[in-house]
């Protein structure tokens, strides 16, 4: 008997849907609020919400991959499912693997409960008001711009930037990923008429100004990518479908190539890249060679969650992850994990479809070159939304959003 038919009990009344509404409404609130509450809670009450809402994505997550039929939510599942599992075999297999030592339950909780989130908002993608959505992005970028002016600036490598608006002291990284989530789900909403220019555009503006004070690459990279992808879209009619996923897996490869070839330099361009890259590709060539030295167990399980945490020789001065979210998968899940990592973001593209290439590669890309968005599980809450807001405009209309640039 289906949840359904059990809540309708002895009336007839199906009361399940509206109450799936109400609690998947409900955690997505309190995921916004607790990203603008998260530098005024205690650090034991940061904790508890947060595993509060995480325990409640969890629970409706497992209500979609029990009851729903659609694929791309099995998909996801079974790439989930696959990193629990390596996590799992790998300590059984492996107890001695010296890294695991550093591996966390805590911090493997933490991760799976960003995958799970996905399925729970994506597969009440339907029950979801985009009304509330839009107005916690709209919120966000306000009350973030707002606090960049009330607050005096940050230090950070000698540059004075905006103070970030949650994430703590340290905080820049969260708030502009966030910040860019948030102007690009409105940006959306705004091309697709749901939303009004003479909202949009100032909060649009607003959400620019507070990006750049901020100066996180990594966040202009992500926006970056999705404008390029949906310009391509745009101009290369039906060839749009599949060009831009050609060119970014070829893009991939070659950077992947002279990362290989490069790593054998000492100096000239490779030192000045890696500079340029604030000591990313040095630090990628020592985890991979380091990868490639692992043993068998090693290779299939990886080290376990939060091991990829470690000093390099570019980054002495601390303890480090990868700044590369599947650098950090291989080497926590190892080829297994890596795997159902690929099979997740499939599941998403199941979801996301064509029309919502610039989403997905957006993901992709911000993840390839840092901790991003795949490593922030309150965070990544709001690129899901982003495709939800996707989900409604393509039921409402005919055309994609990107089809109207």
């Amino acid at each position: 008997m289906s949840l359904s038919a059990t809540a309708s009990g002895s009336t007839g009344v199906n009361w399940s849907g509206p109450l799936y509404r109400l609690a998947i409404s409900i955690l997505i609130s309190l995921s916004f609020t607790y990203s603008l509450a998260f530098d005024y809670l205690p650090g034991q009450m940061r904790l508890g919400s947060a595993g509060l809402i995480a325990a409640g994505y969890i629970a409706l997550s497992l209500e979609r991959v029990l009851f729903s039929r659609d694929p791309a939510i099995r998909w996801m599942f079974m790439g989930a499912t696959l990193i629990v599992l390596a996590w799992a075999t790998g300590a059984l297999v492996d107890p001695f693997n010296t890294a695991r030592a550093s591996a966390s339950l805590a911090t493997g909780f933490r991760n799976i409960s960003g995958l799970l989130s996905g399925i729970a908002i994506l597969g009440f993608a339907h029950r979801i008001n985009p009304r509330l959505i839009l107005s916690g992005f709209v919120a966000l970028i306000v009350i973030a711009a707002a606090i960049a002016v009330a607050r005096p600036g940050v230090n950070l490598g000698g540059v004075v930037r905006l103070a970030p608006f949650t994430g703590g002291e340290t905080g820049l990284h969260s708030s502009a990923y966030t910040v860019a989530l948030a102007s690009l789900g409105i940006f959306y909403a705004w091309r697709t008429r749901a939303l009004a220019t003479v909202i949009a555009l100032p909060i649009l503006m607003l959400g620019t100004w507070v990006l750049l004070g901020y100066e996180v690459r990594t966040a202009f990279v992500l926006l970056t990518i999705a404008a390029l992808v949906a310009s391509f879209q745009a101009m290369t009619g039906r060839i749009r479908y599949l060009a831009p996923t050609l060119i970014s897996f070829g893009l991939a490869g070659l950077f992947l190539a002279l990362l290989f070839l490069f790593s054998f330099m000492d100096g000239g361009l490779w030192k000045d890249l890696s500079n340029f890259s604030s000591g990313r590709l040095a630090t990628y060539a020592e985890r991979i060679s380091g990868l490639i030295q692992r043993d068998i167990p090693g290779h299939l399980f990886g080290s376990g969650p939060g091991s990829d945490v470690s000093f390099s020789r570019q980054w002495y001065w601390g303890a480090k992850d990868s700044h590369n979210d599947f650098l950090r998968h291989f080497k926590e899940d190892g080829l297994i994990g890596a795997t159902g990592v690929a099979l997740y973001l499939i599941g998403i593209f199941r979801f996301a479809r064509f029309d919502g290439l610039p989403f997905v590669l957006c993901l992709i890309g911000s993840s390839a070159i840092s901790n991003a968005l795949l490593a922030r599980p309150t965070i990544i809450v709001f690129f899901f939304m982003t495709l939800v807001l996707l989900f409604h405009g393509r039921s409402s209309s005919s055309k994609t959003a990107w089809d109207v640039l």
